[in-house]
């Protein structure tokens, strides 16, 4: 509604923008969307242009979300991950190291400050496979919202620098990152404070991401096919 270049999604036969399905599996969630233009930023490569246009995309995203209202139903606050994270890391058992470090980060957020200049909701998987690059527009069209949250904003920064860290050259990361945040800051405010507190936001990814992928593995079925 605001003109951010982002995926839309495509309506069913039925008129769903979402379809609910049992399966052998459990219950399935599928959905269509519209293509966007462009190539995602990991096959269109690095150039400087794209890294200022990739940083201009997620400041924009950052602009909006300051302003937005979210409806009947709104997405997870970082408390509410942190409580799921606790609830499924003591159900799976064995799991001292990652509660110890789940207690860690929660005395490290506790302790920033909230406000809606730095704290609101985000992408949290603004990654290069998940932003399209469109040459001729010099614009970035993002897809791939399902893991959105309420969070610092900051974190979408760190979980992308870490990103584009991984698929640049040491080299020319250093500059590449400059570029990326000078697009960013051209649209957004960007607190310095909580920059400086990158690493503890990496750890907050990592931990969701660990706790995701164990309880994941604790599931199986009768009939999983063997590649599964």
């Amino acid at each position: 509604g605001k003109g951010y270049p982002a995926l839309e999604p495509v309506l069913s036969k039925s008129g769903e923008r979402l379809v609910e399905k049992m399966t052998p599996w459990g219950e399935h969630y599928a959905s269509v969307f519209k293509r966007v233009k462009g190539q995602a930023v990991e096959e269109a490569g690095f150039d400087d242009e794209i890294m200022f246009a990739y940083g201009e995309a997620l400041g924009q995203l950052h602009a909006l979300s300051r302003a937005y209202t979210a409806p009947k139903i709104r997405r997870r606050t970082h408390l509410e991950v942190f409580d799921w994270v606790g609830e499924t890391l003591s159900s799976l058992g064995g799991q001292s190291p990652a509660l110890d470090e789940l207690r860690i980060l929660r005395d490290f957020f506790s302790r920033l400050p909230v406000s809606n200049e730095n704290y609101g909701l985000i992408h949290f998987d603004f990654e290069p496979d998940n932003v399209y690059y469109e040459p001729a527009a010099h614009v970035c069209s993002v897809i791939d919202f399902d893991d959105a949250m309420y969070h610092w904003y900051v974190m979408d920064v760190a979980k992308t620098l870490d990103s584009l860290e991984k698929e640049i050259e040491r080299s020319v990361y250093v500059h590449k990152k400059a570029l990326f945040l000078a697009g960013y800051r051209g649209k957004s405010d960007l607190d310095e404070d909580l920059l400086k507190a990158m690493p503890l936001f990496r750890r907050f990814a990592n931990l969701y991401g660990y706790t995701r992928v164990a309880r994941a593995m604790q599931e199986q079925w009768d009939n999983e096919p063997d590649w599964l």
